[in-house]
């Protein structure tokens, strides 16, 4: 996907915020809002399909839709040779910010209409070309322009922070398989719960989301699959399914053994009403409100009629089968609940264990090794380490959120300085173990206990794993590693070791890492400690890097589709009752 088109490109020339405003005040609140609604649900059915085979085609008939004479011809005249799926003029991020305008400044007496009016169409379409225009402001324009090119790298990592996020959200697949071994099997290890409540003052994910919210986790996540399924079905264009674009509370659970109380709990953490959102979308949170969606994520549904919800943005519902559940339990403490510490806190040991749990139990023929090294004495060393041959790969887990201000405000100063705060100091504890390792001072080193033999490493890959998704936009990579070479430069190591630059991955990357591994002898190490020598800056994409191999992110192992049997089969017996 490529830069959108905008109202400047077709116009020559730029709108203004009053003017986009202006065209929409005149706009029925409820209907435009029900089909930029719908709009964004065809848009997010298109996009997470495998490859997208039908993004181009999407494009086409929203621009037949939702343009007018006038501005289809200028389509066609001056973007006749460029694919549809390279320069799209609907995404997600234009039509929700529309959806803001809409509640925010447009009329709301009239009732909603079910009738079709090309007008209303033509205007909602024109106001998505304005927005894409609004994206980018004149300020920002010159921050990525002048200056030196680690100023302009860092303006253009933060400028792109919130776009990303919801360019590329999280992947159902990828969701379900976390789901399964972090809720149904972590939390249900003995060992995990114990450490959990040792570290965290008795903390305990299940018994403290019951008593929040009032339903148990596990059917609190199955409800909310089956809400996201539902929806799912009413997004493709091409075989319309319209019955599904709206959910009826009094007739969803259908045969299932769906309760009306289950239903009703899980909807009071998914959908608020039509006032209630206008509301908190005029509130000044300070942040940019053209990339600050939380009002939309906490509540992605929202009642347009008696017994019918719509579906904002089908990846914040989501959305809500992982981080909802840390939301959930942390939007019902109180501000000062000093348990939301422990939340936090457990949240990260969680994340930690999954990825022992996905490193440990790989089922691949790659003399790869993993283990959790601690020092002798009984000191943590790294969070894990993975050997191959002569190339170490000491990693650090990371699992927590940059904050609200930090992502959405467009503020490098925000950004730095929680960045820093919860992701930087994964850089120090990397090179300052490293350099406890492999001092240049023999006198200086620490020796890990029960660890295979490390005198024949000649090349080191750090890595820092990170779980927030939005973590995964372009430069950051090149900024950690930054860090981590100014942490490193503070140590003499030994002159035999080389360490390579550091390598982030996120916990997508590494979840087809390790499937790939497993599923076609996919070589992860190999791939990251090339990315690690052509690449010193760390500038490239990891996701795009590592697509050059044939065997990554192709076929399913055997573990991934265990784990999806099982929770296929635990989701149909408790929907049916059946075995």
């Amino acid at each position: 996907m490529g830069a959108y088109i905008t109202y400047s490109d077709l116009f020559d020339r730029k709108p203004s915020w009053e003017e986009i405003i202006a065209s929409i005040q005149t706009l029925p609140m409820l209907t435009s809002a029900v089909t930029l609604m719908r709009m964004n649900m065809v848009l997010r059915f298109a996009l997470q399909e495998h490859n997208r085979p039908n993004f181009g085609r999407l494009q086409q008939v929203m621009f037949k839709d939702f343009t007018d004479d006038n501005t289809f011809r200028r389509i066609q005249e001056r973007f006749a040779t460029v694919l549809t799926e390279r320069r799209p003029l609907f995404v997600p991020l234009t039509v929700l910010n529309v959806l803001r305008l809409v509640l925010a400044y447009s009329r709301e007496s009239e009732p909603l209409s079910t009738q079709d009016v090309p007008a209303l169409r033509y205007s909602l379409g024109t106001a998505c070309l304005m927005m894409n225009n609004l994206l980018v402001s004149a300020e920002e324009e010159r921050q990525i322009k002048e200056g030196d090119k680690d100023t302009r790298r860092l303006a253009l990592l933060v400028q792109s922070l919130a776009p990303f996020e919801l360019a590329l959200p999280p992947v159902d697949s990828h969701l379900l398989f976390r789901d399964g071994v972090i809720f149904r099997m972590l939390l249900g290890n003995p060992a995990v719960q114990l450490r959990i409540a040792r570290e965290c003052r008795g903390f305990d994910f299940k018994v403290e989301f019951e008593r929040l919210i009032g339903i148990s986790l596990e059917r609190w996540l199955y409800v909310v699959f089956t809400m996201y399924s539902y929806y799912l079905q009413g997004g493709n264009v091409f075989d319309p399914h319209l019955e599904f674009s709206f959910l009826d509370p009094t007739v969803f659970a259908g045969q299932t053994h769906i309760t009306a109380a289950e239903l009703n709990t899980v909807l009071s953490t998914m959908s608020g009403s039509m006032t209630e959102l206008r509301r908190e979308i005029t509130r000044d949170m300070a942040t940019d409100p053209r990339f600050d969606f939380v009002q939309f994520r906490t509540n992605p549904l929202v009642p347009i009629s008696t017994n019918r919800l719509a579906c904002i943005d089908l990846s914040f519902v989501l959305e809500k089968l992982h981080t909802g559940v840390h939301w959930a339990i942390h939007d019902a403490y109180g501000n000062r609940d000093a348990k939301r510490d422990d939340l936090f806190k457990a949240w990260g040991i969680l994340f930690e264990e999954y990825v022992h749990w996905l490193l440990s139990g790989m089922e691949t023929k790659l003399p790869i090794k993993y283990f959790r090294p601690q020092w002798r004495g009984g000191d943590e060393s790294f969070d894990g380490m993975l050997l191959h041959g002569d190339v170490l790969l000491p990693l650090e887990y990371k699992g927590g959120f940059l904050a609200r201000k930090a992502r959405y405000s467009g503020n490098d100063y925000e950004f730095t300085k929680d960045t820093d705060k919860k992701f930087g100091a994964g850089c120090h504890q990397l090179a300052t173990k490293l350099n406890a390792l492999f001092a240049q001072d023999e006198a200086q080193r620490k020796q890990i206990s029960d660890s295979p033999p490390l005198a024949h490493i000649r090349a080191v890959v750090p890595v820092l794993v990170l779980q927030d998704n939005i973590l995964r936009a372009p430069f950051l990579n090149w900024y950690l590693n930054r860090q981590f070479q100014r942490e490193l430069a503070c140590f003499s190591l030994r002159p035999d070791i080389i360490i390579r630059p550091l390598n982030v991955v996120n916990v997508f990357e590494l979840e087809t890492m390790v499937n790939s591994s497993e599923a076609s002898e996919f070589d992860f190490i190999y791939g990251l400690h090339h990315r690690a020598v052509r690449d010193q800056e760390m500038l490239s994409d990891l996701q795009e890097f590592l697509m050059q191999f044939p065997t990554y992110g192709r076929q399913q192992s055997a573990r991934w589709m265990r784990v999806y049997e099982e929770l296929q089969r635990s989701l149909f017996g408790y929907l049916f009752h059946e075995n």
